[in-house]
């Protein structure tokens, strides 16, 4: 053989081309406009009521903040960014969360889910960071995509269960401190009550979303300090706890101020509790990196060459072109999506059915105490209060209504009837006829005792009330038939001990006895409402995300 051709000559490897950045400008405009339900914010009311909304109500996850937070979070990586390899993507897994992400935003979009925007946007960063980067890339992205689920609110059923054990545990907390203090007071359910005033722990005081805030601010510390590992995870954990200590000081100061009432102090003062917490956190960050080893934190592996920089994003075109290409279906659907849209039930005639006499008790009205239900949600709900005699019951009633995401009827509230009460003992019985399963409870409110019997129609229990409001089951075939009712019988219990807990039973089950036909031909009125009358209609949403008909 001859060896006059030489030595062979090596190549050397193909650079990816870089994208255009025409393309990316395109992406992230068109992952603008699909996500831009998230991007709105309330131009009626006053700056002051939206800051308190966003830091303090726990129904309110303020996501325009979390997202704007989030993108801070990916401006803070670009450099690891550019320096990965653009040979790194792993495109089965890229166009599996892409496909997924794409998914879960074809279903938020017709079923009026907003709350699984922010999931289906996570999953579309996460998917297009292992398209193009691979398993680095969902290490650099991981975090900011996490953090977009701070924008997901709890289930209206969840919310509603958690948010008063929330009352419940500050109202305890703060009359410690004030006993501490060796200021008179004595905590009967939400209620802190003084000489000289009562105090009730709304929901904005309860110290739920402060929790939330606070732990949302721990996150971005662990970022901005680089902090790593067990370090990490403390910081974080300790958070929650940290805002809930915080939030009974909060209360202290709206006691001890009498001008708490005034929209721009209360806020102040919540605020720089927030604040206090934050300093708090931070001197636990100090100490932890003090007695805690501390790892390395990596570095990037070098810069991408001044060209790649300079000529695009250092994405390689096919790819980039399939992200694109994602994004800009997601603004299609957006568009072109129908929309499923249930028509106004009918109304139950719910006050004209209990205003008039039920048998031998005459009805009068008592009003509905809506402070201390907070965010609990009825379509029609009426109080009324029945007398036989010298026997006194009263009668909740209130229906739900499915169509307005992220609130509910279902509540712990709907069974107390009235604030400050607290439950002695509780269980389960049946009435009859019927057969109707009902809980009981036994509750004190200042000297009285009261019986109550509680239940509702036409609901899953809270779990499945909880997955139909995460998911978005309540606008499609797969709803809970009917519209939701609670019910609540009340009686003052009289006499001592046993004796008058039975006689207070005998009452109301006298009672039900008379209200149960109209009770079962109002729950006749309610399930007429099926899914059969939710029809599909083909909407365009505005710029602003709300849907306007085509």
């Amino acid at each position: 053989m001859s060896d006059s051709q030489g030595p062979a000559i090596s190549k050397p490897p193909r650079t990816p081309a870089a994208t255009p950045r025409w393309l990316v400008g395109l992406a992230v405009a068109a992952g603008l406009f699909a996500y831009r339900p998230l991007l709105t914010f309330s131009t009626t009311e006053a700056l002051s009521q939206q800051a308190e909304d966003w830091f303090f109500m726990p129904s309110e996850t303020a996501p325009l903040l979390v997202l704007t937070l989030g993108a801070w979070l990916l401006y803070r990586r670009r450099d690891r960014w550019l320096a990965l390899s653009p040979d790194s993507g792993h495109p089965v897994a890229g166009m599996c969360l892409l496909v997924t992400g794409t998914l879960v935003f074809g279903w938020a979009m017709p079923t009026g889910a907003t709350n699984l925007l922010p999931v289906s946007l996570a999953l579309m960063l996460l998917g297009t960071a292992a398209l193009l980067r691979g398993r680095p890339g969902l290490r650099v992205v991981g975090l900011p995509a996490a953090f977009l689920l701070f924008a997901v609110p709890l289930p209206g059923p969840l919310l509603n269960a958690v948010v008063y054990q929330f009352q419940i545990w500050t109202a305890d907390w703060a009359g410690w401190l004030l006993y501490q203090m060796g200021s008179s007071a004595f905590v009967t359910g939400e209620l802190i009550l003084k000489p000289e005033e009562t105090f009730a722990i709304i929901e904005g005081c309860s110290g739920m979303k402060s929790v939330e805030t606070l732990t949302m601010l721990s996150v971005l510390l662990v970022d901005l300090f680089h902090r790593r590992g067990l370090h990490a995870v403390l910081l974080v954990a300790v958070a929650p706890a940290v805002a809930f200590l915080m939030n009974g000081l909060r209360v202290l100061t709206l006691i001890f101020n009498p001008h708490s009432e005034i929209v721009a102090i209360h806020n102040l003062q919540g605020v720089s509790i927030l604040l206090g917490g934050l300093f708090l956190l931070a001197l636990l960050d100090s100490g932890f990196s003090r007695v805690l080893p501390q790892p390395d934190v990596p570095s990037p592996q070098g810069e991408p060459p001044r060209s790649t920089r300079t000529a695009g994003l250092g994405w390689s075109t096919n790819p980039a072109r399939l992200a694109a290409a994602a994004w800009g279906f997601c603004a299609l659907l957006s568009l072109s999506l129908p929309h499923w849209a249930e028509p106004a039930p009918a109304a139950s005639g719910l006050r004209a059915r209990f205003s008039e006499p039920l048998g031998d008790w005459d009805a009068s009205t008592l009003e509905i105490d809506r402070s201390f239900l907070g965010s609990v949600w009825f379509r029609e709900s009426i109080h009324r209060r029945f007398r036989s005699g010298a026997g006194v019951v009263d009668l909740f009633l209130a229906v739900g209504d499915r169509r307005h995401r992220g609130v509910s009827l279902l509540s712990p509230k709907t069974a107390i009837p009235e604030s400050g009460a607290r439950v002695l003992e509780t269980g389960r019985s049946v009435l009859e006829p019927g057969h109707q399963a009902i809980e009981w409870s036994l509750m004190r409110s200042d000297t009285r005792r009261i019986l109550v019997y509680h239940w509702y129609f036409a609901t899953g229990g809270l779990a499945r009330e909880s997955v139909q409001a995460a998911l978005g089951l309540q606008a499609s075939p797969f709803r809970i038939a009917g519209e939701a009712l609670v019910v609540r019988l009340s009686t003052d219990v009289q006499g001592p001990g046993k004796t008058g807990v039975s006689r207070a039973r005998e009452r109301l089950e006298e009672f039900y006895g008379d209200l149960q036909p109209r009770l079962d031909s109002l729950r006749r009125t309610l399930a007429r409402n099926q899914f059969s009358q939710i029809s599909i209609r083909w909407k365009i949403s505005s710029i602003s995300g709300q849907p306007a008909e085509s």
